[in-house]
């Protein structure tokens, strides 16, 4: 996908979560794209990696940013505690540029933004979490006794105290991988 219809895209996706008074800071939207562009399957090809706390993609603040450059975006200071993004007047005339590719992901957007706005960051971290580590399960090749090992150091690089919410999701995520309950220590 062109990079201009991915900006289209991510306006589109912006004005659909403003239109329900949801969130639209750069922590939320890492994960409304990313379970855009994962779970249904939008190619915003954004390239994320499991960070702190869920998939990050140091791409798309580097969008966002130039998108505010190209006066598409704008940042809203007062919806919510976080700064949040919204689409200026040029950034919705922009979109009608591109009406086959809005018509084409309309109904992946609708369908992100009604199931997953309402819900906080942290519910929609370990959603897009345990879709990154499906996804890390899917595309590794070797036995379960080195996916193991690596789902292990996956997890030590990016938590050093999770949660006990985390803890059990990973214990059961590992259990059905590799037959071999998880552990922390």
């Amino acid at each position: 996908m062109e990079t201009m219809e991915r900006n289209a895209l991510l306006l589109k996706l912006i004005d659909k979560i403003v239109e329900i008074d949801g969130n639209t800071n750069e922590a939320y939207l890492q994960k409304y794209v990313y379970i855009l562009q994962e779970l249904m399957e939008v190619p915003l090809n954004f390239e994320y990696i499991l960070y702190l706390n869920s998939p990050y993609s140091f791409y798309l603040p580097e969008s966002l940013t130039s998108m505010q450059a190209d006066e598409l975006l704008s940042i809203e200071i007062n919806r919510c505690t976080r700064p949040s993004y919204v689409s200026t007047e040029w950034g919705k005339r922009f979109q009608t540029r591109y009406p086959k590719t809005m018509s084409k992901y309309e109904s992946e957007i609708d369908f992100v933004v009604q199931y997953l706005c309402s819900h906080k960051i942290r519910l929609l971290g370990h959603v897009a979490t345990t879709l990154f580590l499906e996804r890390f399960k899917r595309n590794f090749s070797g036995p379960s006794d080195k996916l193991s090992l690596e789902l292990k150091n996956l997890m030590r690089a990016t938590w050093n105290e999770p949660d006990e919410q985390a803890r059990e999701r990973f214990a059961y995520i590992s259990s059905e991988w590799t037959g071999e309950p998880y552990s922390f220590a």
